[in-house]
This record gives C-alpha cells, structure tokens and sequence, in this order.
C-alpha cells in the first residue's frame, strides 16, 4: 500500500500519514504517494544549485523521487539527467569534491520531528515488539540455539535496524557483522569503521571481505549485469555464511529490507526459515517501511549515518552496481574519480574484447547494465 506524505504550508514541514498538521491544524497538500519525502542536505544542495542555475543554499528541499524534489514548498523537476549526459558535472566536480559540507541543517526540524512524533513512535513501538516477540518464540518452539545478529552494509536501513535490535532488546553486544564487497564506497568504510564505531564503542563490528579480485573476475564473467549479478553469491554471502558457522548457535539474523525497495522484494516474507546461508533465519523488522519512515527514524533518533547520503546517493550498496541510477553514477564520477575511471576502462576493455557495435554507447549509455 502506498504510503502519502502532506506539506504543510504554515508549519513549512512534511506531514507522513496524516492531511492534517498536529501542530498548527492547517490542511496540507499532498506532496507524495510513493513513501519518499528524503531530507536534502548541503552538500547535495550544492549540486542542485548547479543543475538549475539557482542559489539553492539556505532553501527548504526534500527529495520526491526520481527527478523530483520539493523546493520552497513547490514540486520541482531537476533535469540532472540530461545535465549528467553532457557532461556538465564534471566541469564543477572539483569544485565540490575539495569543499565538502556535511551539514545535517534541516529547516524547521524540531517541528517536522514534533508533527510526527506520534506516527514514527507507533513503528518503532511495531518493529521493537517485532524483534522481542520472534526471539521470544524461538526459544520456546526450537530445539537449536539462535543468536541475535545483525547484517550491517553501513547504509541507511541496516543502520536503522541496529538501532531498533539493540534498543528492544536492550543489548548493546549485539554481534554485527559487515559483509564487505571490496566495492563499498570509501564513505562507507569510514561510517563502519570511524563513525558507528564512535558512536556505539560496545558494539561488535565483524568484517567479512572476500579474497577475490573483483577486476579479475571481471575478465572472467563480464561486467555484472542486472542479469548476470554474479557478484553478490561471490563477494557477500559466500564469506557470510563462514562467518555465521563460527557461532554459539544458528544466527537469526536482522536485515533491513524493504518491500519498497525494488519489485523483486515486494514479496518477500517478514520472517524467512529458508535462506542462502544454512540453518540461518532471517528477519526484516522494517520491512514495511518506505523511505520517509527511515529517515524519520533516524532524524528523530539523532542516529549517525553514512555521509555518502549527505552528498545526495540514495543508496550505497556497491559503487558501480549494474542497479545504480545515472545519478549515482554522477556522484561517483564528481566523489571518486579514480574508482570511476578504473570502471570504465574495464567496460570499455570488455566491450572492445566482445566486439560491441558501438563501444561508446555500451558504455556511457549504460547498455552494459542490461547485457545477459
């Protein structure tokens, strides 16, 4: 079910849920549908301000989806893709990428926090009863051992999860562990390894890095391709599954997947008794949550968070994933040149080695995104 998010003119706030506004009583307009309304912050404001030629700095902005976003209370459409296929960013990437602001300022947050307090405590309350209640009948109905853990990215939704496992079960020692790809963002490992271990020092932090060569497998399989993710058996849950054998026990695993996500996960189960991984079960205490519900989480619970958010991705699973959108790969051209061209040049190496028709529009189309 689509989940509908309001503006309220007066407040100057979005309302989640509710055509109404808590604070003032003011009818809002309905801003949203499909469960997004995403803060944006500086950084990213910066690169809007170029794509449409507007001083964007001290504005009210939040991401609609897609191409939208609100700006001053009115739904805009950013043409950044035809800005990104012209190429335009690049003129201004060094610019961005040595004046980077991760600034958290949010207009109006004390009161876009107050409007929907009530709304984000009832999921917390859903999601903690949730966690308490599987464990609890787990230790009744099976005869194995399950230990609580939780499989961290270091992005948004698995953050969210840590928080909320730890909370209900009022267990700072909640074993985590980091299936590191070798193709995290930079931002990534320093969120892992700096700031969430700042943040939460009792907190165990186990990483599981893969002893391949993603390049070289590349020479082998091609490219991953939304068809062909090889990928993710190789470098995540192959080292996964050799960690969760070492144990006390089976590992109910907590996992921050959405429904909202993508339409391959649309169906999946809240709790999940068959996994890739064993004797492993797995659960998704947010998995009915949209967009707008994380990031009110972690507003409201003040949460660190990945600054790779801050700088305007929407996700940060692998940098040069087939899944990623032209958007992602911008910011990845401006952020991280040097992976970004190293990825290229393979593209362009493999489709010169598999005689493509056209070696440029493979490549910087994204053609090889959707290769079987």
């Amino acid at each position: 079910m689509a989940k509908s998010v309001y503006w309220c003119p007066t407040c100057a706030i979005p309302v989640i849920e509710n055509s109404t506004c808590p604070i003032c009583g003011t009818k809002g307009k309905q801003i949203s549908t499909n469960g997004i309304c995403n803060p944006v912050f500086a950084q990213e404001k910066k690169l809007l301000s170029y794509i449409i030629s507007d001083d964007l700095g001290d504005e009210d902005i939040w991401y609609l989806g897609s191409s939208s976003y609100l700006i001053k209370g009115k739904r805009v459409r950013v043409p950044y893709v035809e800005f990104y296929k012209a190429k335009k960013h690049l003129d201004i990437a060094e610019k961005l990428r040595t004046n980077i602001t991760n600034n958290d300022s949010i207009c109006n947050l004390e009161a876009y926090l107050e409007a929907n307090k009530r709304y984000i405590n009832e999921l917390i309350y859903e999601a903690e009863e949730y966690i308490i209640s599987l464990i609890s009948s787990l230790s009744v109905s099976q005869k194995a051992k399950y230990v609580p853990t939780v499989s961290f990215s270091g992005g948004k939704d698995s953050t969210v999860v840590s928080r909320l496992v730890r909370d209900a079960l009022q267990n700072e020692s909640v074993i985590h562990f980091f299936g590191d790809t070798t193709l995290e963002f930079p931002a990534t490992h320093e969120y892992v390894e700096q700031l969430f271990r700042e943040e939460n020092p009792f907190t165990p932090m186990i990483p599981s890095e893969s002893s391949k060569n993603f390049y070289s497998l590349c020479n082998v399989f091609g490219p991953p391709s939304k068809f062909e993710r090889w990928c993710c058996t190789i470098f995540k849950t192959g080292n996964l599954n050799t960690e969760y054998q070492n144990l006390d026990g089976n590992s109910l695993t907590f996992l921050g997947i959405r429904h909202s996500e993508s339409k391959e996960r649309q169906n999946y189960e809240r709790t999940q008794d068959h996994s890739k991984i064993g004797s492993q079960i797995n659960a998704m205490p947010i998995i009915e949550w949209y967009d707008c519900d994380v990031w009110l989480y972690l507003l409201y619970k003040g949460v660190q968070f990945n600054n790779a958010y801050r700088w305007g991705y929407k996700r940060v699973g692998c940098w040069c994933c087939p899944n990623n959108s032209d958007w992602s790969t911008m910011l990845t051209e401006i952020y991280y040149p040097d992976l970004s061209a190293k990825w290229k040049e393979m593209l362009y190496d493999f489709a010169i080695k598999t005689n493509k028709t056209d070696v440029d529009d493979y490549v910087e189309n994204g053609k090889w995104k959707t290769r079987k």
